[in-house]
């Protein structure tokens, strides 16, 4: 499998319309960032700040994950690899873990220049322990599981629909209904549940990294099992 996991990296990396969708996803935070002051913050508390304004970022990748994933079936290029010789569950995980990785780096750009800009501006906020240490890494850890997660929702539409319009579509309907009930009264118990609400409150401290490793994780499986389990039942050669 692994000459299609270098084939797939090599892919999005010389993908001119993902880093298009890169340079999006930092232009449309810096203009949320106008005129507020999460950059002010030390470094430490950073991401607490910017994590609910994660909206715009969110959006931007999963018109891309619509265009890219969902555009495989539609232009037949999921299939090229089966027709080839390869089993059709080599094929899906082998997309499948290259394009959450780039959806995740995605995700996580913008924050991680956060962090660098406002250690570098105003300090970390306290003494770097390996207290510290270890907390920043397993923040970050969930951070990256949640945004793979998250990432899941697209390859699912793309894989029941095999359509880049129903993917698009249906991603941003599923940000967007999140919204409201993530700034709601009951928004940390559905943070308990939905990806996308446990980064915001992870990166908040209020709910701990492994809970949202642990959280990330089932979602994932979950979403590729049920993908799995539709192509087992599609011909796709």
């Amino acid at each position: 499998m692994g000459r299609l996991l270098h084939a797939e990296i090599a892919r999005y990396l010389h993908d001119r319309t993902f880093w298009i969708a890169i340079l999006v996803v930092i232009l449309a935070n810096m203009v949320v960032m106008t005129g507020g002051h999460q950059l002010e913050a030390p470094g430490r508390e950073v991401l607490g700040r910017i994590m609910m304004k994660s909206i715009a970022t969110m959006m931007v990748v999963g018109v891309y994950a619509g265009l890219s994933f969902g555009g495989d079936f539609e232009r037949g290029t999921f299939s090229y690899p089966i027709r080839c010789g390869w089993a059709m569950g080599q094929t899906l995980l082998s997309k499948v873990l290259v394009f959450v990785a780039f959806m995740a780096f995605a995700i996580i750009l913008f924050p991680a220049c956060a962090i660098i800009w406002c250690t570098l501006a105003n300090g970390w906020g306290a003494p770097f322990t390996l207290e510290e240490a270890a907390g920043f890494i397993g923040t970050a850890a969930s951070l990256v599981v949640l945004a793979a997660s998250t990432a899941m929702v697209p390859v699912l539409i793309s894989v029941a629909a095999r359509s880049s319009a129903a993917a698009i579509a249906a991603s941003l309907v599923v940000t967007l209904l999140q919204v409201p009930i993530l700034n709601g009264a009951s928004a940390l118990v559905a943070a308990h549940v939905l990806p996308f609400g446990t980064m915001w409150f992870v990166a908040k401290g209020d709910i701990s990294p492994l809970y949202g490793i642990a959280l990330g994780a089932a979602w994932s499986v979950a979403l590729y099992t049920i993908c799995a389990a539709i192509l087992k039942k599609t011909d796709m050669k």
